[in-house]
């Protein structure tokens, strides 16, 4: 099984956060560096593969709305791919807005995080 870590404390924009999980997790080079993009490779991902994300609050923190819907492409992912999944190990409660495994996410999450007001890099 691949482990990627990625540590949410450290990273304040958008981009450093794409850079940081295409590093982590070994996506090509034509990644997009966006939530669709971040799907579409981790539904593709054919080995097994477990992300451990530390530092959420912080990456909430910094990214605020983007976070959240960084949070929701993650589960939506392990719930289309099994062999991709998520860990929260410093986090005793469920992702943002209280989204936990067993609830039902809507299909069209990527689709969803374009549509949903962009707040601006900070730092870029």
């Amino acid at each position: 099984m691949k482990r990627a870590t990625l540590n949410g404390e450290g990273i304040f924009t958008r981009s450093a956060l794409h850079e940081n999980l295409a590093a982590a997790l070994g996506f090509p080079v034509w990644y997009g560096h966006n939530l669709d993009a971040l799907f579409d490779c981790l539904t593709d991902l054919g080995e097994d593969t477990l992300l451990e994300l530390t530092g959420r609050d912080a990456l909430v923190d910094h990214l605020g709305g983007y976070a959240q819907r960084l949070m929701l492409v993650l589960d939506r992912a392990q719930t289309e791919n099994p062999h991709f999944r998520l860990a929260l190990p410093d986090a005793n409660a469920a992702p943002p807005d209280s989204l936990t495994v067993d609830q039902e996410v809507p299909d069209a999450i990527p689709a969803a995080a374009q549509d949903l007001p962009e707040t601006p890099e900070q730092n870029d």
